[in-house]
């Protein structure tokens, strides 16, 4: 009995840490909220404003990553978007995130 319930606890753990780590999360965890909220504009445009924007446009991942890895200033006005930093979300976390945004 125990060691069919050892592999029932390892992969009930295993979707509790996937779960945390939801696009969502992932962006509120780097310190995105500040900036941007999902409909309201902020500091940034909102999550909605940029899939809109980016809607069907191709190379738009590849685009966004580039700017959120950079500083990025002027695609939205003259407040510059400080770098999401490697140690902020690694690339996979970014390219979810980043997808997260583009299918709202």
């Amino acid at each position: 009995m125990q060691r069919l319930l050892y592999p029932l606890a390892v992969s009930v753990l295993a979707v509790a840490v996937q779960a945390q780590d939801t696009p969502e999360k992932l962006a509120a965890d780097a310190g995105c909220g500040a900036c941007h909220h999902a409909e309201e504009p902020r500091m940034g445009p909102s999550w909605q404003a940029i899939a809109e924007r980016y809607k069907d446009q191709e190379g738009a991942a590849a685009e966004l990553q580039e700017k959120m890895r950079t500083v990025s200033k002027g695609a939205w006005g003259e407040a510059p978007m400080p770098p999401v930093t490697p140690d902020q979300l690694t690339d996979d976390q970014l390219s979810s995130v980043i997808d997260w945004i583009l299918n709202r």
